[in-house]
């Protein structure tokens, strides 16, 4: 299995992706907390991309409706949270 080419040409990629992904995720948050914010600040930032892919995501069916909508509450009430702490 490993003697064949085609897994080879598509191990790299995958392997390559994982791994850009993990440094991103490890390094991000010092990135940010670099740039002086605090560490909430720097939680909710590198948060944020998440977040947004959880909201902008299309429910497979309307089974799941209803879960993607409790999620969307929670995350209006998490940025509602988010925005008194930090102008408050």
């Amino acid at each position: 299995m490993l003697a064949d080419k085609r897994v080879w040409l598509l191990m790299i990629p995958d392997f390559s992706i994982v791994i850009a992904l993990y440094g991103l995720n490890l390094w991000q948050p010092q990135m940010v907390k670099a740039m002086g914010y605090s560490n909430l600040e720097t939680g909710f930032i590198v948060a944020l991309p998440y977040l947004l892919a959880i909201e902008l995501r299309q429910p497979p069916d309307r089974e799941r409706m209803a879960r993607v909508m409790r999620e969307r509450f929670a995350l209006e009430v998490m940025a509602e949270t988010y925005f008194k702490i930090l102008l408050g």
